[in-house]
């Protein structure tokens, strides 16, 4: 599987799942492993080559989801984006390009020997410009995680209220 991102109405943009590809699932590997995920070992096709064969034996379990989980993404710059997507996700910035990550459930959450939470496992899909331009918060969650992956590591990004006067 993957994710794809994109606008349902001029404000809002949603998160879904979609059927990957071999070359998705290639692309996913590469990407995250570049961003900082623990590497996976590609061991092959299935006989009808429908499926991409890959272990990880490098892990140990969680300590506590949520605050690996947390953890885990940042380890890979990855910064989470105001509002809501229809899935829990998070932003990266690799070979040029904006990609969101999501399906951190538990058995994608790890700890690299040294006790480091990493993510083994997840969904990616690239963020197409037009949602870059037209969704506030994911332009500027990328904004954030493409100077991240530059070495600035992004303050929180705090409380935004609207000037509206019926506040």
């Amino acid at each position: 599987m993957k994710l794809i991102i994109s606008m349902i109405d001029e404000y809002e943009c949603r998160v879904e799942y979609a059927k990957a590809t071999i070359t998705d699932v290639l692309t996913r590997q590469c990407t995250t492993h570049k961003a900082g995920a623990c590497p996976t070992e590609i061991v092959g096709l299935s006989e009808s080559c429908d499926y991409l064969i890959c272990k990880q034996p490098f892990c140990d379990d969680y300590v506590s989801l949520e605050d690996d989980k947390h953890s885990a993404a940042e380890n890979m710059k990855a910064v989470r984006p105001t509002g809501t997507y229809g899935a829990d996700v998070w932003l990266y910035w690799i070979e040029d390009k904006a990609w969101i990550l999501g399906d951190l459930h538990k058995g994608n959450i790890r700890r690299l020997h040294g006790s480091i939470p990493t993510v083994i496992d997840c969904l990616v899909g690239e963020v197409p410009p037009e949602v870059m331009t037209k969704h506030a918060a994911i332009g500027r969650a990328i904004i954030r995680a493409k100077e991240w992956r530059k070495g600035n590591k992004p303050k929180p990004e705090g409380l935004i209220l609207n000037s509206d006067d019926d506040l």
